[in-house]
């Protein structure tokens, strides 16, 4: 009760004033103060140490994350420009693609590289999100970091608060108290400023952190917004490639029925060509039979013929002498008739 006296007092008292049991009890109360005092700066020190701990692993955390984006970018640049590829072929396929006729320029063999293309994209989404859960991860793990730096600096202002009160309260010890005890305040007030720079360095990388965390975080709303672009556009493509496929199937049916329809053709043109084979053979035959039989033909007629003429020249031997005896008879008879008319 003389303590609390003597602290409401106005003006300090003197160490002579005082009585000898009051100056004892205020050195062992000054002493068990200055105790506490550096437990509590011990312990504030190690609390910095630890801040400043995590404060690091906050910051590689941070870096990794800025790097993964980074990446991601350039991946997420990478896939667009092979959609805007495959988008321009698309179109280019479909411009020249109708149901009904066979495309030119278009083979299976390049539908099946752009569904090639498209498993891959499938795979490279799949790691994207993949990413992105571990982002939001990351980001629900930086911000229950960023609740833990706050508990911490409410209990950093609580102990500078307790510390200004013991500072308040050193002061008034130290106005009672001996001369002797002020090098031990100057320690206490250079602890006091070191503390007070170490806080100030925690606060400010604490601040640096933040501003990278609300960078990450709008880089991350970006990256999300170019990754449902990039669904978009695959659901395009996909869509595409199931209107291909549909038109493959039909081709593939075309297909079989215009090979069923030339088997026939075939199978009509080989019995056809044997058929006609088959006839050739036959009137190649009657014709050789004919030809065979005209020539013996001829051959009997031209013998016929020379016994003929042979017949005619004796004839005509025999009735040439006839003739003239019957031309010198009926010449007369000619005369007289002519000479009637």
């Amino acid at each position: 009760m003389e303590v609390l006296k003597i602290f409401q007092m106005d003006e300090p008292i003197s160490k002579k004033l005082l009585p000898s049991q009051n100056s004892r009890s205020l050195n062992s109360s000054f002493k068990h103060s200055k105790v506490d005092q550096l437990t509590e700066m011990d312990k504030l020190r190690k609390q910095l140490i630890i801040a400043q701990s995590e404060n690091l692993t906050l910051q590689k955390e941070l870096s990794s994350t800025v790097n993964e984006e980074a990446e991601n970018k350039e991946k997420l640049v990478e896939l667009t420009k092979k959609l805007r590829e495959l988008e321009r072929k698309h179109e280019e396929l479909l411009s020249h693609n109708t149901v009904n006729t066979k495309p030119k320029g278009i083979t299976f063999d390049e539908i099946i590289s752009l569904e090639n293309k498209v498993l891959i994209l499938e795979h490279k989404n799949r790691d994207l999100e993949a990413k992105l859960k571990k982002l939001h991860q990351i980001t629900k793990e930086n911000e229950e970091k960023d609740n833990i730096i706050k508990l911490q600096k409410d209990k950093l202002i609580e102990i500078e608060s307790k510390l200004k009160q013991n500072e308040n309260t050193s002061c008034a010890i130290d106005k009672i108290g001996d001369a002797g005890m002020d090098n031990r305040e100057i320690e206490f007030q250079k602890v006091m400023l070191e503390y007070e720079e170490l806080l100030g360095k925690v606060l400010t990388e604490r601040q640096t952190l933040l501003d990278d965390k609300n960078t990450v975080q709008n880089h991350l709303a970006n990256l999300e917004l170019a990754f449902n672009d990039l669904l978009q556009k695959y659901e395009r493509a996909k869509k595409i490639v199931e209107g291909f496929k549909k038109n493959e199937e039909i081709l593939r049916g075309q297909m079989t029925e215009w090979t069923k329809t030339l088997n026939n053709f075939d199978k009509k043109y080989t019995d056809l060509k044997m058929y006609a084979e088959k006839k050739i053979s036959q009137a190649n035959v009657t014709i050789l039979n004919k030809n065979k039989g005209n020539i013996e033909e001829v051959a009997k007629l031209k013998a016929k013929i020379l016994q003929s003429q042979v017949k005619i020249n004796e004839l005509e031997k025999h009735i040439k002498p006839n003739e003239i005896e019957t031309v010198s008879l009926f010449a007369p008879l000619k005369n007289d008739l002519k000479r009637k008319h």
